[in-house]
């Protein structure tokens, strides 16, 4: 069996055999925190799963160990504080629907830092794209929302 590569971010200290089996092998539900499990055989299986924020479990060296494994980030998307002229604001609307006039859009965004949090990558990019065009200052970054 090949060795699994995984650093946690913390480790759990339930039991896999203490685990609630579910109608999927290798997946077995913790009802302390109210999530699926995830039985890793590779470590391309521990770097998926830590991507999709998901808890694991893995045998290291005859010992199942269960935890969240580190990696996983979520990225942000930041509208930078600056003025907008109408019809940045009217064209706003067509990135972001809940926003219901130019109004309601003006009194989110202007001359205010307004941070989107919890995105995944590809579309907090495509944002700063859709951004860019419309002339709006933006920058993307990631951060590990596990760390304090």
């Amino acid at each position: 069996m090949p060795t699994i590569t995984c650093n946690f971010k913390f480790k759990c200290p339930q039991e896999w055999s203490q685990l609630d089996a579910t109608e999927t092998d290798g997946v077995r539900f913790c009802t302390s925190c109210d999530s699926k499990v995830y039985l890793v055989t590779s470590s391309a299986e521990v770097e998926q799963h830590a991507r999709d924020n998901r808890c694991v479990a893995l045998l290291d060296n005859a010992v199942m160990v269960l935890g969240m494994p580190k990696g996983y980030t979520e990225w942000y998307l930041l509208v930078l504080a600056q003025e907008y002229s109408p019809k940045q604001l009217y064209l706003l609307r067509r990135i972001w629907p809940h926003l219901t006039s130019v109004p309601a859009t003006r009194e989110e965004f202007y001359m205010k830092e307004v941070k989107f949090e919890a995105l995944d990558m590809a579309p907090a990019l495509a944002y700063q794209a859709a951004l860019g065009e419309l002339g709006i200052a933006s920058r993307v970054g990631e951060y590990d929302p596990w760390r304090p």
